[in-house]
């Protein structure tokens, strides 16, 4: 995952600023994390640094000086990582980049996308060996005020939509999800 053109962070390493690369369980909300040499804290379930191809976590890792803030180095982070140390079962999460001060999210600088786990076969004596399938989809959430919620996930391999209305004696929503695939 490489965040968009333009990510940074609201300052460089120098003056403080650092930013990290997470996988936490899809309930935790990456802004209401903590962040320090350990990683993401603070939530519920998998909560943990992604760990590059040579092994290192990424956490603290310190933005560019110029242009001020920018994310640096992010070409050797890849999916096998997730194999090393974190404990991952079939799931769902968020992975991804943050921004932090002082180990406080940086003004809502972060970067994520969902990770759907699946077909988890671990190798309790050689943990680099655990296999899995994963898929990634890019949800963008809109709120009105009339409390109706619209998602929208793209998938690269399953198509599917769904509707579903509840209602309460005291108040009402409705949820529209639709899964698309990419052509």
């Amino acid at each position: 995952m490489i965040p968009p053109v333009g990510a940074a962070c609201t300052g460089a390493g120098t003056i403080g600023f650092r930013f990290h690369a997470y996988i936490v369980d899809a309930a935790n909300d990456p802004a209401a994390l903590t962040y320090n040499a350990s990683g993401p804290a603070g939530g519920t379930g998998l909560q943990a640094p992604l760990v590059s191809s040579f092994g290192s976590a990424w956490v603290n890792k310190n933005p560019a000086a110029s242009p001020e803030g920018a994310l640096t180095d992010l070409s050797d982070l890849k999916m096998a990582s997730l194999k090393i140390g974190t404990g991952i079962g079939n799931g769902v999460y968020k992975i991804g980049y943050i921004c932090t001060q002082s180990g406080a999210v940086d003004a809502g600088k972060y970067w994520q996308l969902q990770v759907t786990v699946s077909n988890v076969v671990k190798d309790l004596v050689t943990p680099a060996n655990t296999t899995f399938n994963w898929t990634t989809g890019i949800i963008i959430t809109t709120t009105t005020s009339s409390s109706s919620t619209t998602s929208t996930t793209v998938s690269p391999t399953s198509s599917s939509s769904t509707t579903s209305t509840t209602v309460s004696p005291t108040s009402s929503s409705s949820t529209t999800s639709t899964t698309v695939s990419p052509t």
